[in-house]
């Protein structure tokens, strides 16, 4: 049976955080896992050879960081689905830097059981690398089921 919708626990103002290094391991599984074997990720030489002093992470991975910072770490999120998403990249997160991601609940809609979350994800030095916003349906609580 299911739950009622687990809104209780969220409200507007509450964040979370995560950061990661970026390591070789990271884009190199990140490209066998999508099939995204750009060389801009995988071949230091290429990557040089334009204008992005080196490799970066895949955007893709960028938007995991982000989502990592609200999924299991927002009281309520655990479980939740995102239905509709939007990003914009800034700057590359190259290989060895530490992003830091950040989410933010700016919206509870309990009527339409939705939750909108801003994100962030910045460098070491403080860098905006990229931002979003998605739009959560939040999980079901379980309900206990008297026998």
């Amino acid at each position: 049976m299911p739950g009622r919708w687990n809104l209780d626990k969220i409200e507007v103002g509450q964040s979370a955080s995560f950061s990661k290094t970026i390591s070789e391991a990271d884009l190199v599984l990140f490209a066998g896992v999508t099939g995204d074997t750009n060389p801009l990720y995988l071949d230091e030489e290429h990557a040089l050879d334009r204008r992005f002093l080196g490799r970066f992470a895949h955007p893709a991975l960028l938007i995991g960081l982000m989502h990592s910072a609200f999924s299991a770490r927002l009281p309520g999120m655990s479980g939740g689905v995102v239905t509709e998403a939007n990003y914009r990249f800034f700057a590359p997160l190259h290989l060895g830097d530490t992003g830091s991601a950040t989410a933010e609940v700016t919206k509870v809609d309990r009527d339409a059981k939705r939750v909108i979350v801003a994100l962030c994800c910045s460098n070491q030095s403080g860098g905006r690398i990229a931002e979003g916003e998605v739009v959560l349906l939040p999980p079901r609580e379980e309900v206990e089921v008297d026998s």
